[in-house]
């Protein structure tokens, strides 16, 4: 595939995952495609990500995500995101609700047409500086 071809597919990923459309995103993995997640200390199956075994509930409920650029080289494409919403956490009332924003970044490597790899990273530094701000007001 040539690298818009790439850069195609990843962004209907990307339209997949934030739709929750796991049949769609499904069908744009490798079979054995692995999923290298920040705060994970072995890489997974990408699979566990369809089918829900990350685990845990995330905090960001109203949760919009918005791609804000692609680029691609080779076999590779990168994505930053953004995510926004509020955070959710009814055992500190001062940091319920709080509104907050924050940066992603994953990287995809292609092989025969299909996502082989995943790296996914989100700016958890920004997310916590924006909730000790908030806890202080």
């Amino acid at each position: 595939m040539t690298v818009d071809e790439n850069k195609q597919v990843a962004e209907r990923a990307f339209g997949a995952l934030a739709a929750r459309d796991f049949n769609r995103l499904e069908s744009l993995l490798a079979p054995d495609a692995v999923l290298h997640q920040c705060g994970f200390l072995k890489p997974l199956p990408a699979r566990a990500l369809l089918q829900g075994e990350l685990g845990g509930r995330s905090p960001i409920v109203e949760r919009e995500v918005q791609l804000e650029q692609i680029i691609a080289e080779g076999d590779t494409v990168a994505l930053r995101w953004r995510t926004t919403g509020r955070y959710a956490d009814r055992d500190s009332p001062r940091l319920d609700g709080v509104r907050v924003s924050f940066p992603s970044m994953t990287f995809l490597r292609f092989a025969d047409g299909r996502i082989a790899e995943i790296w996914n990273m989100r700016d958890a530094d920004t997310l916590q500086s924006a909730l000790r701000e908030a806890g202080h007001e």
